[in-house]
């Protein structure tokens, strides 16, 4: 097949595929896909010991644009529940970054709706962490 002949075959399907809506263009999330609480559990490493199934409530309370900003309620080692703000962002690749007085989220929002969260934290008053989970919006 000569180059004239796949230009003239293709052409139609180019403009066909571009007139598409969303065609090329992946769809991130925004502040607002975050909102209300998310319940789950996380597993990984709190300093020497393998921690499962930890409950953890993230709620988020306020969206503006991709920023966002709510809490979370978790216990570590054994303590009583402690409550710990949380802002973070919703980068331009559709990745999630958070922060808390001692650690930073790592996020991704997927298709079927949970949210997985990575967590780490490394804190002179507090053990080094790296914390997995998946949540889902209650």
């Amino acid at each position: 097949m000569n180059l004239k002949k796949v230009t003239v075959f293709a052409a139609p399907l180019l403009v066909a595929a571009a007139l598409m809506p969303g065609f090329g263009k992946p769809s991130f999330p925004t502040g607002n896909d975050l909102l209300g609480t998310w319940k789950g559990s996380s597993k990984g490493y709190q300093g020497d010991l393998y921690k499962t199934g930890e409950a953890v409530k993230i709620i988020i309370t306020e969206a503006k644009g991709k920023a966002f900003k709510g809490y979370v309620i978790h216990s570590r080692l054994g303590e009583p529940a402690r409550r710990e703000t949380v802002n973070g962002f919703i980068a331009a690749t559709g990745d999630v970054f958070a922060t808390d007085s001692n650690g930073f989220y790592d996020m991704k929002l997927y298709e079927n709706g949970s949210l997985g969260i990575v967590y780490r934290e490394n804190s002179p008053k507090q053990v080094a962490s790296t914390m997995f989970g998946l949540y889902n919006l209650k």
